[in-house]
């Protein structure tokens, strides 16, 4: 991942970047964030410079927050 030249991160289940390359941090700056804060969709909804970065933030956030209910909700038995 350090090596790529675009941006990547590694989130968990409940979205906490657990890793991230310097690209992705010139553009999300997640190093200004203390590691128990360094959660995307915390850092969508409560950071306004996180927020400026992201193109059509109206649109994309409902969509990242249904992803993020997705990827959080429990596995149902079958």
């Amino acid at each position: 991942m350090h090596d790529l030249p675009h941006p990547a991160f590694v989130l968990n289940l409940r979205w906490d970047v657990l890793g991230f390359n310097a690209p992705a941090d010139a553009l999300f700056r997640f190093g200004n964030h203390p590691v128990e804060r360094r959660n995307l969709l915390w850092m969508l909804f409560t950071d306004a410079a996180f927020r400026q970065r992201m193109v059509d933030w109206d649109e994309q956030a409902p969509l990242m927050l249904s992803s993020f209910r997705r990827d959080f909700h429990p596995c149902q038995p079958e």
